[in-house]
């Protein structure tokens, strides 16, 4: 695994509990549309529907437990990952990848935080991932 890649879990990680949260909206609101059943009609025997409330809140409740169980997982990443860079002695090295990598900050606001050009922001984040390699933590 390259350096840039082991620091994107904290990213990937987040966009899956994204992900998980945007399901949930949906599962829920599938739930508060379900219609009332008549039962005065005739009965009809088969199996039914497959999709009753019961089998939606099941997913939710399980979906809920999911999201919970990531973000732990996500907490636990971040502050060990964080300790790692840290480690690096190049402060800007720091702030960079911090902003990059925990903090998930786009290329043009890393820039203007550090108040650096977006080139000389790209040479700083590859020297960084060289630096945060060479701990051998990835």
């Amino acid at each position: 695994m390259t350096a840039k890649e082991y620091l994107m879990q904290i990213h990937r990680l987040d966009e899956d509990i994204k992900a998980n949260k945007r399901r949930v909206i949906e599962l829920e609101n599938s739930i508060g549309n379900v219609k009332a059943v008549n039962y005065s009609g005739d009965k009809i025997s088969g199996s039914g529907d497959p999709d009753t409330m019961a089998a939606q809140v099941a997913r939710l409740v399980d979906l809920e437990a999911e999201i919970n169980s990531e973000t732990v997982q996500l907490q636990e990443k971040k502050k060990k990952i964080i300790g790692e860079i840290r480690n690096l002695e190049d402060t800007r090295y720091v702030v960079l990848l911090t902003m990059r990598y925990v903090d998930c900050c786009r290329w043009e606001k890393i820039a203007v935080d550090m108040n650096l050009t977006l080139r000389r922001v790209y040479q700083i984040h590859g020297r960084a991932l060289n630096a945060f390699k060479m701990l051998d933590v990835c």
